[in-house]
């Protein structure tokens, strides 16, 4: 199944990068569109492969017996950037703590894919998205819960294989349910989903209780940001903007996320920021002019390029391993975002 779902995407995104290349071939002239067009499907592309070595990914740390309630409770700001302004996004978390043997990471991982495919549900301009963590039959209780569509029900057998999507093209890979199936496997946990057309979706996993007596804290307290600590994130990628995110949320600083240059520029208008994050952007002359208005330090992560570091900003740091958020981190100090 995963093999048909890589085979199936690469060959619709190959075979739309052939017909702008014939386009090139015949009107050179007019090479503006095509050339555009390539590059956002390579990005497309990029996108389907980064998700694939997300799922293929199997690096756990040890379990531990841990609050659920924390856990949530640890990620609500991580989460609220992931999301709309727009989208209002309600916690309901029990008051008391709901103990879980599990691994904090692989669980943090569970709920933000969650959120990811409720987010790609609802209507950006005014939905509503839920997270619920209680106590219910002997059972740890997560539920997110949507107010879009809802979930066809010859679509809801299929959920949890890898590639499968419903959504609209650019709403989602296919793969962060089935990264949600595997974890909630691994940890022994139920993965129900109640829906129905035009009522939305609540996807509700059952977990073992653990033993009060025994719960550890979760490493990564995320302490307060201070009024200069304020970062605009733009990153294509909503997994790779979940990770990039908590780890910046927990040296203490206020993150803002944008998928595009052009929700970048929508935020900015109201909420200015320190230095500017950009990650996942090829071709990237018309953002960097964009960015350069600001006059405000750019710290660039991965391929991300323009054609004059320069037209970035008063200051444009390159970084060629957006991965290695240690060497994040030291940028920003050296920005002077991040306390030493």
């Amino acid at each position: 199944t995963l093999a048909s779902g890589v085979a199936h995407d690469f060959n619709n995104l190959l075979a739309a990068v052939l017909l702008h290349a014939r386009l090139l071939q015949r009107q050179p002239d007019e090479a503006t569109d095509s050339v555009e067009a390539i590059r956002d499907l390579a990005e497309q592309g990029t996108e389907v492969v980064r998700e694939l070595l997300l799922f293929a990914r199997r690096e756990s740390a040890p379990p531990s017996t841990l609050d659920l309630v924390e856990l949530v409770h640890l990620q609500r700001g991580v989460l609220r950037h992931l999301v709309s302004p727009d989208v209002q996004l309600d916690f309901f978390l029990d008051e008391e703590p709901v103990p879980v043997v599990g691994d904090a990471v692989g669980l943090r991982r569970l709920l933000v894919n969650l959120v990811l495919n409720a987010r790609d549900a609802v209507d950006p301009k005014g939905g509503r998205i839920t997270v619920r963590v209680e106590l219910t039959a002997g059972r740890a209780v997560l539920e997110v819960a949507d107010d879009g569509p809802g979930i066809a029900s010859e679509v809801r057998e299929h959920l949890f294989e890898p590639f499968f999507t419903h959504r609209r093209r650019g709403r989602g890979s296919g793969l962060g349910l089935a990264v949600v199936y595997g974890i909630a496997s691994s940890h022994g946990c139920d993965v129900d989903v109640k829906s129905s057309p035009g009522e939305g979706a609540r996807f509700i996993v059952r977990m073992p209780l653990g033993d009060a007596a025994l719960i550890e804290p979760i490493e990564g307290r995320t302490p307060a940001p201070t009024a200069d600590a304020r970062v605009l994130l733009v990153e294509p990628d909503g997994r790779a903007a979940a990770r990039l995110i908590e780890a910046l949320a927990g040296v203490g600083v206020e993150v803002r996320h944008a998928p595009s240059a052009d929700v970048a520029a929508d935020l900015v208008e109201d909420w200015r920021p320190k230095v500017v994050i950009v990650s996942g952007l090829s071709g990237s002359d018309t953002a960097a002019n964009r960015f350069s208005r600001l006059q405000t330090p750019v710290l660039l992560l991965g391929e991300t390029r323009a054609s004059n570091l320069a037209d970035w900003g008063p200051r444009t740091v390159p970084l060629a391993d957006g991965d290695d958020l240690e060497a994040v981190a030291e940028a920003l100090r050296d920005l002077g975002v991040v306390a030493e």
